[in-house]
């Protein structure tokens, strides 16, 4: 069954975000630019105005820094870094008209575990604790994104029902994996 979106959902709620991710200082702001071809990254910025790496935590800060920045309009959005703490995977293009399509729903549930609505609405972030990927490599296919480390994850707060705690789902993972890589994890 899809699940249906409120259609005023357009406000970030950081306050839902889970406290362990909050605890730790790995936040950046972000900023969105156009690419040459049209499309929109989302760029990883420190609070001093240089861009960040998601790859040196020098350039992080702390979640209640990201906040007020982007509260005060210096930035438009904030984003959680992955460094092999925990697994990030990302949903594209599985919301139309404000209705979750239902086979992201069914992993939504699944996983059972942190579930947010992207920035853009048309999507889905779902958060899982630890390093699940093995081989370290990016993992990206149409509508699928996975990543735990050397990434980042814009953040919104907008949780999906109740799926507001970060828990484990190391088989459900497992399973989504080979479902949408057709490949075993380990490989």
């Amino acid at each position: 069954m899809a699940k249906t979106i409120p259609q005023q959902l357009h406000n970030e709620n950081f306050n839902n975000i889970p406290q362990e991710l909050k605890d730790k200082k790995q936040w950046v702001v972000a900023k969105f630019e156009k690419r040459l071809d049209g499309k929109t990254n989302k760029i990883p910025y420190q609070i001093n105005g240089k861009k960040a790496s998601s790859t040196d935590s020098k350039t992080w800060t702390d979640f209640d820094t990201a906040v007020k920045f982007v509260a005060s309009g210096s930035f438009p959005a904030m984003g959680f870094v992955l460094n092999n703490d925990y697994t990030g995977i990302d949903f594209d293009d599985c919301i139309m008209d404000y209705t979750i399509a239902d086979w992201t729903k069914r992993w939504v549930s699944s996983f059972n575990s942190y579930a947010e609505y992207s920035f853009s609405k048309t999507g889905i972030h779902i958060i899982l604790p630890g390093a699940l990927l093995k081989d370290k490599t990016r993992r990206k296919k149409k509508g699928y994104e996975c990543y735990d480390s050397g990434r980042f994850f814009v953040f919104t707060g907008n949780i999906i029902d109740n799926f507001s705690n970060i828990n484990k789902a190391e088989q459900q993972f497992e399973l989504f994996y080979k479902e949408v890589f057709g490949r075993d994890i380990a490989l």
